[in-house]
């Protein structure tokens, strides 16, 4: 799987990202990440969301109604898709998900390093490689042998539909170790995911800065 991470990261380290205070490893460790947790919930893996968007059955049913800009738009429809899920099952407002760090990082990191992404020809297979992830399941405790990840916090009581992790102000994200850490602990809470079952995990975002 770091082979995925990899292709990503070597384009970011070579694109003048938009807010420098991120840092290129953990912009490309956001995506990483976002990208294949959204493929490995979707139907013909674990079913945590209804999306087969990223699957090759996805790709075959859609890109003949978006022919010039499928590949452009097919990971935003993914997120969508995982969005949808965190906002059904988060009753908190103003949080923290994997896939939303808040307004000021999707619009002014997340989204221009997106809009870069899908306009290198490398994104195209970037996608393919993310098909081939099919037909897994898993059972708790999965993600460090999977993502290779040791350091993956231990969480207490992590059960039903949602899990606050803690507490964030919504410019953790310039902080490198800070920003880290909230990755890491966002997908420790993945891993004890199995397949039909998650517990959507979160941190509340606080107003101090």
């Amino acid at each position: 799987m770091k082979a995925i991470y990899n292709m990503i990261f070597d384009i970011i380290k070579d694109s003048d990202i938009q807010d420098k205070r991120v840092s290129k490893k953990n912009l490309a460790k956001v995506i990483y990440y976002r990208i294949m947790i959204a493929r490995l919930g979707e139907e013909d893996n674990n079913f945590w969301w209804e999306s087969r968007i990223l699957s090759s059955v996805g790709r075959l049913n859609m890109i003949p109604f978006l022919p010039k800009t499928f590949f452009q738009q097919r990971f935003d429809m993914a997120i969508k898709a995982v969005r949808q899920k965190e906002i059904n099952t988060i009753h908190v407002n103003k949080v923290i998900t994997l896939f939303h760090f808040g307004y000021e990082f999707e619009k002014k990191v997340f989204e221009p390093a997106l809009k870069m992404l899908t306009s290198r020809k490398e994104w195209k297979d970037i996608l393919l490689e993310i098909e081939k992830i099919e037909n897994i399941s898993f059972t708790k405790h999965w993600a460090r042998d999977f993502f290779d990840e040791h350091r993956l916090q231990t969480f207490e009581n992590v059960s039903g539909n949602a899990f606050e992790i803690g507490s964030k102000t919504r410019h953790f994200y310039i902080h490198n170790e800070e920003l880290e850490e909230v990755i890491h602990n966002l997908v420790s809470v993945y891993d004890y995911a199995s397949k039909g079952q998650i517990t959507i995990p979160y941190y509340k975002r606080v107003a101090v800065d």
